[in-house]
């Protein structure tokens, strides 16, 4: 078992309320209460829809007569997480320190810089002479 950070909990949490479909309704009801604050900028509107989601939906869900789905994801993720030491994707099994790379990966010193477009019969030329 794993503990996670409170940080790390609060931004699963918001991805994951923000990319559910089942929460788009309320995400709207909080945008509109946001945004009926004048004076704020944009960019402020959207910084405090960000950071007060969670709380406001939490509330918002136990005074609403919504699906226990809906109600669950409001309460937050679980603190506690389990690590796994590989998976199994369709009946083959890996583990997760096997697809660590023990060759570094390419930089781009090591690619080509640049290319050579005279072995490129689609290359077209001709417009270049004028500019030489």
């Amino acid at each position: 078992m794993i503990s996670l950070d409170q940080k790390s909990l609060k931004q699963a949490h918001r991805y994951i309320l923000f990319n559910c479909d089942d929460v788009q309704q309320y995400i709207r009801e909080h945008e509109d209460i946001v945004n009926r604050h004048t004076g704020k900028k944009k960019w402020s509107k959207a910084k405090s829809h960000s950071n007060d989601f969670i709380q406001w939906f939490e509330t918002r869900a136990m005074n609403d007569d919504i699906s226990d789905f809906v109600k669950g994801l409001s309460r937050g993720p679980n603190t506690i997480a389990k690590k796994f030491s590989g998976y199994v994707i369709n009946g083959y099994r890996t583990d997760v320190s096997a697809t660590i790379i023990d060759q570094p990966l390419p930089t781009l010193d090591d690619q080509p810089h640049e290319k050579d477009y005279e072995e490129d019969s689609d290359f077209d030329d001709s417009d270049w002479d004028y500019m030489e």
